[in-house]
């Protein structure tokens, strides 16, 4: 049975594939934007490295025709605590179509090993829309000769004074 959207619901599946793995879970009833993902086995991040540490999940079914035919994806965010010891997800995204074990890229920028233990919160999947290339909505990219002025222009890192 495909999962669907009633009233104001969205029913996102999982299998687990690991019998560690834990469904995605917010904090606070209310206001939260992210669900914790956590590790299913101990991961050792050697400091400067980048590994992948793996959830036991598997995105089973996901509503590709949502409330006006929204579709979704997963997008993998960091999560503060683990930022603040300089291990960050490198940024992912979970396309609904996608049906292998979700891992999280985490990249340790510390000076020393990190070791993620099982059951641990190492990053947040935040529910995203898909505006563009759904049944709706068409993406379409053009090459052209002029660029549109904007109060910003070519100011790129830096350029708002922090």
């Amino acid at each position: 049975m495909q999962s669907v959207i009633t009233g104001h619901q969205l029913t996102i599946k999982f299998i687990k594939t690991h019998p560690n793995a834990l469904l995605p879970k917010s904090a606070h009833q209310y206001g939260d934007a992210g669900f914790d993902i956590y590790a299913v086995e101990e991961t050792v991040l050697p400091p400067g490295e980048v590994t992948v540490v793996r959830t036991g999940l598997q995105l089973a079914d996901c509503p590709t025709n949502g409330i006006n035919g929204a579709q979704y994806y997963l997008d993998i965010r960091s999560r503060s605590g683990l930022s603040r010891k300089l291990v960050f997800p490198v940024t992912g995204t979970v396309d609904v179509n996608y049906r292998g074990e979700i891992g999280v890229v985490l990249a340790n920028l510390a000076k020393e090993p990190h070791v993620v233990k099982p059951g641990e919160r190492v990053a947040q999947l935040v529910i995203q829309q898909i505006i563009a290339n759904t049944p709706t909505m068409s993406v379409v990219f053009e090459e052209t000769d002029s660029v549109a002025d904007t109060d910003r222009g070519a100011g790129g890192f830096g350029s708002s004074g922090v």
